[in-house]
């Protein structure tokens, strides 16, 4: 099983999502994921 996670994107800055996939990496998670359109449904 690989396991991944949505990063944080709908914020002003992107800081917390590349804290959230420098954190995924360094904890060996195979993935991380952001959605594909810029504003929330």
């Amino acid at each position: 099983m690989k396991v991944g996670f949505l990063l944080p994107v709908f914020r002003w800055t992107p800081d917390d999502a590349l804290a959230a996939a420098e954190l995924g990496e360094q904890s060996g998670i195979d993935g991380v994921f952001a959605y594909d359109h810029l504003w929330p449904m």
